[in-house]
Order: structure tokens, then sequence, then C-alpha cells
């Protein structure tokens, strides 16, 4: 599991850090107080949702849960399904968090298909990174930190 998430958080970080040079700088970055988007520039409207809606997902999650998160998180948006599931490697998988780099990856492909939302699935990594932020050192169960 642990390497798994290494190669994930390898994989999204030098996806990050040189889509511009691979992709001849068609992902653009939204930087907010509280998060900071990355993105294809067909997403833009995506991006900005996120950018938008994160303080308020990030207050209500503080406030329900009762600890604060004291970080800002990176969200990457994909819009190709086969380079994400390549990342997620599993074609069920439609976001997935790695909390040990704070970072967030969405699947948008699968965000406009019911029953999943944008909102709801950025809440739910955020609690992943929440939880993970709190609790260090521990690899929880699976039915726990998918649960939450």
């Amino acid at each position: 599991m642990k390497q798994r998430i290494y190669l994930v958080f390898l994989l999204a970080a030098c996806f990050i850090l040189f889509a511009t040079c691979l992709y001849a700088g068609d992902f653009h970055i939204i930087e907010e107080k509280h998060v900071t988007v990355v993105f294809d520039p067909s997403l833009r409207s995506a991006a900005q949702d996120v950018a938008d809606m994160f303080p308020h997902l990030k207050a209500n999650l503080e406030r329900e849960i009762g600890w604060d998160l004291n970080l800002i998180p990176s969200v990457l948006l994909i819009k190709d399904r086969k380079l994400f599931q390549r990342m997620a490697e599993s074609p069920l998988t439609v976001a997935f968090a790695v909390p040990a780099r704070n970072l967030i990856v969405i699947d948008y492909t699968r965000m406009l298909v019911r029953p999943f939302s944008l909102e709801i699935t950025l809440k739910h990594e955020l609690c992943h990174l929440l939880l993970h932020h709190h609790i260090r050192g521990y690899d929880f169960p699976r039915w726990l930190d998918e649960g939450v």
C-alpha cells in the first residue's frame, strides 16, 4: 500500500511539476488563499468552481469534525480518463487523495455522471487529508479511511 501511495505521489508530483514542459504549457493554475487548483484550460470553469467552493467546504468540514485543517492542498483536475486510471490504478476510482503531499486528484470526466458531483467528491477527499493530517503514522483500515 505504501509503495502504491509513493508511486501515485511520484506520478502526480511529476505531472504537476513538469506539466508545462510535457504539454507545452497546457495546464493552468489558480492559487487562492486556501487551495491551489491545477487544470487543463478547458476545465477553467470547473477549476474556478473548486476554488470558489473550497473555503466553504473546508469550514463546514472543520465545524462538523471539530478539527482545523491547517494546510493548503493542491487539487489536480484531470480531463483524460485513461491518464487518471493509470494514476489511480483502478477503473472504479473517481478521485483520490495523497495526504503526505496535501494533494487531491479528481477525474473530472466522472463529475458530470450521477451519482458523483464535484462538491461531494472534493469534500470526501478533503476528509482524507483532514484525517491523516491529525492522525499521523498509522495505516488506517480501508473501511475507516473510506468510511469517513
